[in-house]
């Protein structure tokens, strides 16, 4: 909420998983969407003890370099501050920016994605078989191999029933919140501006004469 406050001027909203409520496929997934610094810093000493850490924990953050990103990582920083984390910040051009997180060169990133119309059109990112080492391409950028995810994408993909597949994505937002590949920031609005003598951008058909997804 910080970060919508700041940065998206209270137009976003808060995100818990990769569909917000009032979409068709929004599940409550578990993911905490109230802060509990407590709690944070319990999670903090249990890791220190479970691996003998002395000393700060630490981590790079990456981002592009449009300001208001930058903002909102300063943000994250202050934040992870508060229960003993540093954050090392680093900016980089957004092609190269793109080609690290596809070969693994980071620790942490700031990405937009996820939320297609359709979730399978999303699958992509989050099997396992596209999950390759560092130093490899991988679509599964954050290489997160789990045969539960793969098992529900997979209903999903095949089953004729929406009930069946909305379940099944629901599970895999579970795992999500579980496991963490992704830290969920938030969803801002965006916008398609086209002139008025641009016709057809909403009623497109498909070869097969079945209507496109609108933009």
């Amino acid at each position: 909420q910080a970060i919508n406050s700041a940065i998206s001027l209270n137009l976003g909203s808060a995100a818990t998983g990769p569909y917000g409520p009032g979409s068709p496929w929004y599940v409550p997934s578990g993911y905490p969407s109230t802060p509990n610094l407590t709690k944070a810093k319990q999670y903090i000493a249990a890791y220190r003890a479970q691996t003998h850490t002395s000393g700060p924990i630490k981590f790079t953050l990456g981002c592009t370099t449009v300001a208001t990103y930058q903002q909102a990582m300063q943000l994250l920083q202050a934040q992870w501050s508060q229960i003993g984390v540093q954050v090392n910040l680093t900016s980089t051009e957004q092609a190269t920016f793109i080609n690290d997180a596809v070969f693994g060169k980071f620790q942490a990133d700031c990405w937009t994605q996820f939320g297609s119309v359709d979730p399978d059109l999303d699958a992509t990112w989050w099997l396992s078989q596209n999950a390759h080492p560092d130093g490899q391409v991988a679509l599964n950028f954050a290489r997160l191999a789990d045969k539960t995810t793969d098992a529900q994408l997979q209903v999903g993909r095949e089953n004729p029933s929406t009930a069946a597949r909305k379940a099944a994505y629901g599970k895999v937002w579970q795992q999500f919140a579980q496991q963490a590949p992704y830290l969920w920031i938030g969803r801002a609005p965006t916008a398609l501006i086209y002139a008025s003598n641009v016709h057809g951008v909403n009623d497109g058909t498909l070869p097969n004469g079945q209507a496109a997804y609108p933009v």
